[in-house]
């Protein structure tokens, strides 16, 4: 698949779509509760766009041909950096409050 060069570059998008669903799963229970200090309630609401853009990408990619998948791929790419950040500022919150 031609896309971004790096670690997961050759992932087909249903797999990229299924790692993105992953990322999402395991940062929700590290979500912080409604309040908190403001870097957390920002991060909250910049996790619930991308999990909105994701749902989007997805409905996006069901109907797409060939050369519309190319186009998406710095889409996937980029959301899922996103929420990999994303996980790891919850994760890491989550454990220092323990």
């Amino acid at each position: 698949m031609d896309g971004p060069a790096g670690r997961d570059a050759d992932l087909s998008p249903a797999d990229a779509l299924a790692e993105i669903r992953r990322l999402i799963a395991a940062t929700e229970p590290c979500l912080p509760l409604a309040g908190g200090d403001r870097e957390a309630s920002l991060q909250r609401e910049a996790f619930r766009e991308r999990r909105r853009q994701a749902r989007e990408l997805g409905r996006r990619l069901a109907g797409c041909c060939g050369a519309e998948m190319l186009l998406l791929d710095g889409d996937i790419e980029r959301l899922r950096r996103a929420l990999s950040m994303s996980r790891a500022f919850f994760a890491s919150r989550a454990a220092r409050s323990r």
